[in-house]
């Protein structure tokens, strides 16, 4: 048997980046920690280099709480309702160790502790550690304590300040030149974010009769339709337009469109190519507060309008909303001319999150 202060196990990349620099965080402070992944997130804290443990299949909640005798369990959500996470927080329950839950984002609340119960508080840690006031409410809306939900910022933030920097280093021009070398300088560069079209509730992400985008009419999946018509909007302007794969997706979803596009980018850390983009579109992806976070304009074209509560940086007022096919050919011109506020930008989404999570896991043990 091992001994490690703090055990954190994450699935999927959204998780991933809430912990990637924690460990470091709460060695400075005298706590040590493991990190165990498995799922997605193995390869994408692999593209971080952030060292972990990856999970074996046969992997239980009891067998690696018994292997690394932690004094605390740290889980990120994930989309699996069967996941370690949850597992690992009703073993930590059973034992009387206290835990702590990460929640990425305000979507989905009521999923995030559920598992398979139908209950959000099933699974429900002693601390959950939001990124948001948002998020925050959301939780609170579900019947949570608001002394269990703790307002901590995202860990990804300060790690994105510090990408922007290195990539300011180089500069856009250079940065382009380097991710597009046959692309030329001249024309805009607009990529759009894919994301997935299931999760915790797939039926948020199918075509609904009150959703106000229908697409090409082929396709009842949310990215599909959003991808029709910013395809359509953006016809026959001469800009190179590039479609980013989720971590989850693959190229052959696409092939339909590939004529259209300029390239399918896929694989490693998306962030040269969002900071080299002239307009950065998508749904409600992390990744389009990321990319405000890199100084880039955005914008979120939503067949359902009330899917707009689920990302911050829309709340925040930073990626403006298109969701009627009237809107988007003209949001799209505005977003090319008009990067974030970079002082807005900073009061939405504060440095200091690592440090915040350390010390408040430190309080807890």
């Amino acid at each position: 048997m091992t001994r490690t202060d703090v055990l954190v196990f994450v699935e999927d990349p959204g998780a991933a980046n809430c912990v990637a620099g924690l460990g470091a965080a709460l060695a400075q402070v005298g706590i040590a920690s493991t990190l165990l992944a498995s799922g997605s997130a193995c390869a994408h804290l692999a593209s971080l280099a952030v060292p972990h443990v990856a999970c074996s299949p046969a992997s239980t909640a009891s067998g690696e709480i018994e292997a690394h005798n932690p004094r605390l369990v740290l889980c990120g959500t994930a989309e699996n309702r069967h996941s370690l996470g949850l597992a690992l927080i009703a073993e930590a329950r059973s034992r009387s160790l206290p835990s702590v839950g990460v929640v990425d984002g305000p979507s989905h609340a009521a999923d995030r502790f559920s598992g398979s119960t139908g209950r959000p508080d099933a699974y429900a840690p002693d601390r959950i550690l939001v990124p948001d006031t948002a998020t925050a409410a959301s939780f609170r809306a579900l019947g949570f304590a608001p002394s269990r939900i703790v307002v901590a910022g995202h860990p990804q933030f300060d790690r994105l300040r510090a990408e922007r920097a290195r990539l300011d280093a180089e500069g856009r021009t250079a940065v382009r030149r380097r991710v597009l070398p046959d692309a030329g300088d001249g024309r805009p560069l607009v990529v759009f974010l894919s994301e997935l079209s299931d999760g915790m509730a797939p039926a948020l992400y199918r075509r609904a009769p009150h959703w106000t985008l229908s697409g090409r009419g082929g396709s009842d999946l949310r990215t599909q339709v959003a991808l029709e018509e910013f395809l359509d909007a953006s016809a026959g302007r001469g800009w190179i337009r590039i479609l980013r794969l989720h971590p989850k997706s693959r190229a052959e979803e696409y092939a339909a469109y590939a004529r259209e596009l300029e390239a399918i980018s896929s694989g490693g850390l998306p962030y040269d190519i969002v900071y080299a983009a002239d307009l950065v579109v998508g749904m409600t992806t992390f990744l389009l507060v990321e990319a405000a976070l890199l100084g880039r304009p955005t914008l979120a074209i939503l067949p359902d309008a009330a899917h707009a509560a689920w990302l911050p940086s829309i709340a925040a007022g930073i990626t403006p909303v298109a969701h009627r096919r009237a809107e988007i050919a003209a949001a799209l011109d505005e977003g090319l001319e008009n990067p974030p506020d970079r002082m807005a930008v900073d009061r939405a989404f504060p440095a200091g999150a690592t440090r915040r999570v350390a010390e408040l896991v430190a309080s807890m043990l």
